[in-house]
């Protein structure tokens, strides 16, 4: 499974890092394209300390660790076989899912776009 395969089954929003590779950017980490052939996708966590980076690490199951740190490390998951592997690499980078809204909630949104006077021309 590619990242972007696994983006688009978990609703979440893909970007280019620095060096030209597609992650999914998270408020403590990232996901990452770990092994291509054999489908693996990487999770680095960079916490702000010793003792949270512990925590998580304990917190993660069905993951392989890659890189250990003091602060950070990366991890290895099959995203096919682990679902709760993905699911906790996903909690614990801080990365949330798109919202998709329902029927009633896309049509209360567009009457109150309509009513707005932003966009009309209006001051």
């Amino acid at each position: 499974m590619t990242i972007e395969q696994f983006a688009e089954k978990h609703r979440l929003k893909t970007k280019r890092d620095d060096d030209g590779t597609t992650i999914i950017p998270g408020r403590r980490g990232h996901i990452y394209e770990y092994d291509v052939d054999e489908g693996l996708l990487g999770v680095c966590l960079m916490l702000k300390s010793a003792r949270a980076y512990g925590y998580a690490k304990r917190r993660l199951h069905g993951v392989t660790t890659v890189q250990d740190g003091d602060f950070e490390g990366c991890f290895a998951f099959d995203p096919t076989q682990t679902m709760s592997g993905a699911k906790q690499a996903l909690r614990e980078a801080g990365i949330r899912s798109k919202r998709v809204p329902t029927v009633a909630q896309a049509e209360s949104l567009k009457r109150a776009r309509e009513r707005s006077p932003i966009g009309k021309g209006k001051p």
